[in-house]
């Protein structure tokens, strides 16, 4: 059930294989918006022009199971883009640090580089060990990895598509990680994807 639970979390899924490009130019942060969630009341200031999208206005969020230690917040999307999972965006949820293999932010990155560093994504660790500030001083790693278009083993027909894809967890106050994930299928609008979600991290404050 716990696996089941993440890998529906962090987006293991088949997504489309094209993607949105985007020329648009990495933006600054937006205005201050405050979220009260099973994780704790935190807020963030992603870039204006990303579009703040919750779960009942996301197709595939509905499937996504929704407990007391896991769920999501919302949803940012890249400007000029259709919500799918095809399109760069940084979804936000909660995460409880008593979940077994969940109670450190090297434990998910260690189960993250066992998901998708293996013979079967054939992932590559684009970086591991950097951090972030967010607002309220915390000094938070993240990890980037990059997986190749492929085919799923168990069925030869079903063409997965490549992703490029960076997460950090926050500690929150509540025993919880607010957990950032973005991903996009194009690399060619990652950089900028990646600025944005660098951007919106180093804004996280609690409340």
């Amino acid at each position: 059930m716990r696996l089941r639970l993440l890998i529906a979390l962090l987006g293991f899924g088949l997504t489309a294989c094209t993607g949105n490009r985007s020329a648009r130019k990495a933006h600054k942060p937006g205005p201050k918006q405050t979220f009260v969630s099973e994780g704790g009341n935190f807020s963030l200031r992603p870039p204006a022009e990303m579009r703040r999208l919750g779960s009942d206005s996301v197709p595939w969020a509905a499937t996504i199971p929704t407990s007391n230690e896991n769920g999501v917040v919302v949803y940012f999307f890249a400007e000029k883009t259709s919500v799918a999972l095809a399109s760069p965006h940084i979804r936000v949820e909660y995460l409880s640090r008593s979940i077994r293999g969940a109670e450190t932010s090297e434990q998910l990155f260690t189960w993250l580089k066992g998901l998708f560093l293996n013979e079967d994504q054939k992932g590559k660790l684009l970086s591991e060990g950097k951090t972030i500030t967010t607002a309220d001083g915390q000094e938070v790693p993240y990890l980037e990895i990059a997986i190749p278009q492929s085919f799923a083993p168990d069925d030869p027909t079903v063409l997965r598509s490549a992703k490029h894809m960076i997460w950090a967890y926050v500690p929150a106050k509540d025993g919880h990680f607010i957990g950032f994930n973005a991903t996009t299928v194009d690399p060619a609008t990652y950089p900028e994807l990646k600025k944005d979600f660098l951007v919106t991290v180093a804004s996280f404050q609690q409340r």
